[in-house]
């Protein structure tokens, strides 16, 4: 998209389903380059068979989280799959995941494990346990979160049971959250020339 305000900025993701691919959907919508990292074991993203589907089959929730950006599979389980990672974080700006407790360190997507190809690049991880801490491990989904803030005790009827929001609010402002503390990493990394992990 040329003019638009990300132009020139590439942005690698290892994310899948709601909240990180909203918030690398909405920095693609601003023009920067998206490089999706798919996942050969789950079929790429675990959203991809989700429906309702186009005439052509294809997930219409998978794409309205994913227009616009590139997609290359690559198995980050496998040193050759790394090394194609890294030579692709020396030509970008950040690398944003949304997996959980420390696989982002054991598939190495974390500034520690890029900063010595790129000393300047901006690595996020999105979560909903944090990568540290007792339940870190843990998956987190939207409606979960929603439970675990209390959220669902102020939906639905006074004398039912809690209800999950009818939309993904946990996702978007994830999402959301997690783009906005990407920018202010990259906008400080564009002024010292150091990246850092932002979480």
């Amino acid at each position: 998209m040329t003019g638009a305000p990300l132009a020139g900025l590439r942005v690698l993701t290892v994310s899948q389903f709601g909240a990180g691919p909203f918030g690398t959907q909405l920095l693609a919508d601003l023009g920067a380059e998206i490089i999706k990292v798919e996942d050969p074991h789950v079929g790429g993203d675990s959203a991809r068979p989700i429906g309702p589907y186009t005439a052509e089959n294809d997930s219409l929730y998978f794409q309205s989280f994913n227009r616009g950006k590139k997609s290359i599979t690559l198995d980050l389980k496998h040193p050759e799959g790394r090394a194609v990672l890294r030579d692709l974080a020396r030509v970008s700006h950040a690398v944003y995941n949304n997996l959980r407790g420390d696989l982002p360190e054991q598939l190495g997507v974390t500034y520690a494990a890029l900063k010595d190809v790129n000393p300047a690049l901006v690595c996020c991880s999105l979560s909903g346990f944090g990568r540290t801490g007792p339940r870190a491990a843990e998956p987190a989904f939207d409606y979960l979160i929603q439970g675990y803030a209390g959220w669902m005790s102020v939906t639905g009827e006074p004398d039912g049971p809690p209800v999950k929001a009818g939309v993904s609010v946990v996702d978007f402002a994830g999402g959301y959250a997690s783009m906005a503390a990407l920018l202010a990493g990259l906008w400080d990394a564009s002024r010292t020339g150091v990246g850092r992990d932002l979480e």
